[in-house]
């Protein structure tokens, strides 16, 4: 919850033409006039034009001075906005506990924007001790005289079960009051509530996508990215790939980082028509920058590639390297290639290790393929198997094909030619040249699975068919071998 604004009194609220010519203005000379003989209401209204500079030079002590007369003579509104310069230390020191002092006498008026701050304090026990209760209570009586604020945080106790028991139903009934009145964040809430199904409320993707909308439309940013989404997808609101990296790129103007990295990658693969290497390039680095993992592993991946720019394996470990160190695991894993590889700087096998094994342990597959083969190396074959293994069932084709050489050859391990055919199938089924050929091998002599060249012959085409120079060879001694046993044979 953020801290309120302060409370302008409707009844006095100034057009735009008498809020113009400083102090000589008429409409504050009388207010001052009525201030000067006691009146609390211009008092307040005297301490919000100079708060905020309306008609008369801004000025926040002058601005207290004058909110503390209206306070003290009981002002519900001049307590209020004393209280809340008293609790940012405008014009005035700060001061929490006659902060909530003041509060308190304006919540006790009937003030309801007054109630949804003393919630706010009682919540995170600022100048009051906390009190999880005294928060619930305030909020629903603010809630409950209209405040779509607190209509808004109520909700949001209610979704989460926080203070008071949880309940969806109620929650979306808040929301929706609160969104009906224009409150931007219950609109966004509410689209958040309705397009998840969050609380046990059930899902209306229209509706979600219409209150997302409403709420991008009025300006309230932490909408932009689940809009842009709900148009990406075509969720509950016409698909429109255009018109949703407009709002990301809304959203990534104002700050967002996984809007801007979602606007890189449209604009790279071209979602909307053709790439856009050179903007796409601008955004991931302003995500990378701001400090998005996600990102500084995309930018990592550019520049490793070489394809939106010239390559840089320096650059490409440098943010491999960033977001290693806010714990993504691709990003560790892709440093570990790089280390163990001697990409963009010295070769560092042990460090690449470690890398791995992180990643593994947090489930790339690609990890804990690579961790496996490494492993392997090092003679630590029965883990090296486990990790392999692991990949391989999360389809790695590399891990599979390893696999079936370690099975196949029993490097560590009793030879198992038959579990060795079963990874070169997985694999040689996926389009793993190297695996076709190889089970092709195991046809041909009959290892692991029944003597059978057709087999053979099979496998061995798809591999040579796909470039791979061994199954070229070993189809071409296939067939010859074939061509001369038919001679033979006098066919």
């Amino acid at each position: 919850m953020r801290l309120r604004q302060h409370v302008l009194i409707a009844a006095l609220a100034l057009t735009g033409s008498a809020s113009v010519a400083g102090q000589g203005n008429e409409a504050y000379r009388f207010i001052r006039q009525a201030a000067e003989a006691g009146d609390a209401e211009a008092q307040a209204r005297l301490g919000w034009m100079y708060e905020q500079g309306d008609g008369v030079a801004q000025d926040a002590a002058e601005a207290a001075r004058w909110y503390t007369l209206a306070a003290q003579q009981g002002d519900a509104v001049g307590q209020y906005n004393l209280a809340l310069m008293l609790l940012h230390g405008r014009g005035v020191a700060r001061d929490e506990r006659l902060a909530a002092q003041w509060l308190t006498r304006a919540a006790q008026q009937g003030l309801a924007p007054a109630m949804t701050q003393l919630a706010e304090l009682y919540e995170r026990g600022l100048g009051v001790t906390r009190d999880a209760s005294k928060a619930v209570e305030w909020l629903t009586r603010a809630a409950q005289q209209g405040d779509a604020t607190a209509m808004n945080n109520l909700a949001l106790r209610l979704l989460q079960g926080d203070g008071l028991p949880a309940d969806g139903q109620q929650a979306l009934a808040w929301l929706r009051r609160a969104a009906e009145a224009g409150h931007a964040d219950a609109m966004g809430n509410l689209g958040l509530v309705l397009r998840d199904g969050l609380g046990g409320v059930a899902r209306d993707p229209a509706a979600a996508a219409r209150w997302l909308g409403q709420a991008a439309a009025a300006g309230h940013t932490p909408s932009y990215y689940a809009y842009a989404l709900l148009l990406e997808k075509g969720e509950g609101v016409g698909r429109d790939v255009n018109e949703a990296m407009r709002v990301y790129r809304r959203a990534a103007e104002s700050g967002d980082s996984a809007a801007a990295l979602r606007l890189a990658w449209l604009l790279e693969t071209g979602a909307a028509g053709s790439p856009d290497a050179a903007t796409a390039l601008i955004w991931y680095t302003q995500a990378a920058e701001a400090g998005d993992a996600s990102a500084q592993n995309h930018l990592g991946r550019i520049y490793r590639e070489g394809r939106l720019v010239p390559a840089d394996h320096a650059k490409a470990r440098h943010w491999f390297g960033r977001a290693a160190e806010r714990g993504d695991a691709t990003a560790r894993y892709n440093l570990g290639l790089m280390e163990e590889l001697g990409q963009g700087g010295s070769k560092n096998e042990a460090a690449a290790f470690e890398h791995y094994r992180y990643a593994a342990q947090q489930g790339v597959v690609a990890a804990q393929g690579r961790l496996g083969l490494l492993l392997h190396r090092s003679g630590q074959t029965g883990e090296a198997i486990q990790w392999l293994t692991r990949a391989a069932e999360a389809g790695d084709v590399a891990a599979a094909n390893n696999l079936g050489v370690i099975l196949e050859q029993g490097r560590g391990v009793p030879p198992d030619p038959a579990r060795a055919a079963h990874w070169y199938r997985k694999a040689a089924e996926a389009g793993d040249r190297v695996a076709q050929n190889n089970l092709g091998v195991l046809y041909r002599d009959g290892r692991g699975v029944p003597k059978d060249w057709n087999q053979a012959k099979h496998w061995f085409r798809r591999a040579a068919e796909a470039g791979y120079p061994k199954a070229q060879l070993n189809l071409g001694l296939l067939l010859d071998a074939e061509a001369k046993a038919a001679k033979a044979a006098g066919k």
